[in-house]
């Protein structure tokens, strides 16, 4: 029923625009129809690519939820024909916050036993590679918490002039020896990471979208074969 509902109402559709939330593993996509139905002439297609709840999501002109792949779950806080809401992130600090503002929240780091896993268990949006690379940093520069989230985050929004692809072997022998485990495996950085300097090989591109399309290819064609 769903891929009815997409058919019906994206076909010759014009993709308009591209949308993801900084900390949120949310894309989402913008379609000009060629309906002439006001609420109906721009319609988003939200994926959520969350591990433990994916879902695909269609949404009309007012951002109504009009259909989704997978039953919308309790933590959207909302029902089918209602305003579409993210899923809550619980109790967990928005990367977009620390951006802005001082976050009273972030002193209880200092007396973690484990400062990284008190990173992704209570800031959204981090995963143990971006962790480990704040707390890396932190031990070398000195600096509190949120000035070296805020670099960080700076980082991650310029511009992509180049990216990294991670490796714990050097690539290209990953690559001659076919090692899907090793190669899915692989880091794909937008942002060079110190602290993975002395444990794994890495190769630079020259920006994010053409390391990903490199990694991405490899890993599909070689599952293929």
């Amino acid at each position: 029923d769903f891929l009815m509902v997409l058919r019906k109402h994206l076909t010759s559709a014009e993709l308009v625009e591209f949308r993801k939330p900084f900390s949120e593993r949310i894309v989402e996509c913008v379609f000009k129809t060629a309906v002439p139905s006001r609420e109906l002439e721009t319609m988003s297609l939200v994926l959520e690519l969350l591990p433990n709840a994916p879902n695909i999501i269609l949404l009309d002109a007012e951002r109504r939820v009009m259909s989704s792949f997978l039953p919308l779950t309790p933590q959207h806080g909302i029902g089918e024909y209602e305003i579409y809401r993210m899923p809550s992130s619980g109790e967990k600090i928005d990367l977009e916050r620390i951006a802005d503002e001082n976050v009273p929240e972030l002193e209880a780091f200092t007396s973690a036993e484990n400062p990284q896993a008190w990173l992704i268990s209570n800031v959204a949006g981090l995963g143990p590679v971006f962790a480990g690379e704040i707390i890396h940093r932190l031990k070398r520069s000195g600096r509190s918490l949120t000035d070296e989230i805020r670099a960080l985050i700076g980082q991650v929004r310029a511009t992509s002039r180049s990216a990294w692809i991670y490796t714990e072997r050097p690539l290209g022998h990953v690559l001659e020896s076919n090692d899907l485990r090793a190669l899915g495996k692989a880091i794909l950085s937008p942002v060079e990471l110190e602290s993975l300097e002395r444990t794994h090989s890495s190769r630079m591109f020259a920006n994010i979208v053409e390391a990903a399309r490199f990694l991405f290819d490899e890993l599909e064609a070689r599952t293929l074969l």
